[in-house]
C-alpha cells in the first residue's frame, strides 16, 4: 500500500472516531463528571469554644485538636474532641459532666452526634466523682437526649461496678439500660 492509501485509511479511521465521538457526546444518558473536590466550609486547629452565662460564668466549653465542617453535607467532624459542661449554684461550679473520644461525628440534618474511640464520660457532683463510663463508641440523639452504644460498656461509681454490652439512656428520663452480659459489684459505704 502506497502513501495515498496510508493516508486514505487513516483519514477513515479518524472519521470513524469523530462520529462514534460525536454520538456519545450528544447521548441523553451521559451525565457530566463532577470534579469537584469534597470541599471543606471551614476547618480550625487546636480550637476552643465557650459558652459564657449571664453572671459571666463559664457553662460549657468544647474543644478539640481539629474540626471540620461541610455546609452542603451538614456534617462536622472533630478529633479528640472535649466537651466540660457545668452546672452552677451560688457561682460555684456544683456539677461538672466531662466527655471525650478520640474523634466525633455531627450529623446536623438528624443531630445525631457519634463518638469513637476510648469515649470517657466523667461526671461529678460537688466536686465529687459520681459517674464513669467508658466504652468504643457512643451515640448520642441530641432531639430525643437519648444515648446508646453496642459495645462493651464500664460504669464506675462509688459503691459500685456495672459492665456489660450495649447500652441506652434516656437522659429525660433519667433511665439507663444494659442490654447484655450484664455483670455488677456493689460495695456497701462503711
Amino acid at each position: 500500500m502506497g502513501r495515498g492509501g496510508l493516508a486514505l485509511v487513516m483519514g477513515l479511521a479518524a472519521l470513524l472516531v469523530i462520529i462514534n465521538l460525536q454520538d456519545y457526546l450528544i447521548s441523553p444518558e451521559l451525565q457530566p463528571i463532577d470534579t469537584r473536590q469534597d470541599e471543606i466550609d471551614y476547618y480550625m486547629t487546636n480550637f476552643s469554644f465557650s459558652a459564657i452565662n449571664a453572671a459571666g460564668e463559664t457553662g460549657m466549653q468544647l474543644s478539640g485538636q481539629y474540626q471540620a465542617h461541610w455546609r452542603e453535607r451538614k456534617t462536622s467532624f472533630i478529633i479528640e474532641p472535649r466537651l466540660e459542661s457545668h452546672r452552677y449554684q451560688a457561682g460555684v461550679a456544683a456539677d461538672t459532666v466531662n466527655l471525650s473520644a478520640s474523634e466525633a461525628v455531627l450529623d446536623h440534618r438528624d443531630n445525631i452526634a457519634a463518638l469513637q474511640g476510648e469515649v470517657h464520660l466523667l461526671a461529678r457532683v460537688q466536686g465529687e466523682e459520681q459517674l464513669d463510663l467508658t466504652t468504643a463508641e457512643l451515640q448520642y440523639d441530641i432531639n430525643n437526649n437519648v444515648a446508646s452504644t453496642t459495645e462493651d460498656v464500664l460504669i464506675k461509681s462509688p459503691g459500685f461496678v456495672l459492665q456489660g454490652t450495649g447500652l441506652e439512656a434516656k437522659l429525660d428520663e433519667e433511665s439507663l439500660r444494659i442490654n447484655n452480659n450484664v455483670r455488677s459489684t456493689y460495695t456497701p459505704a462503711h
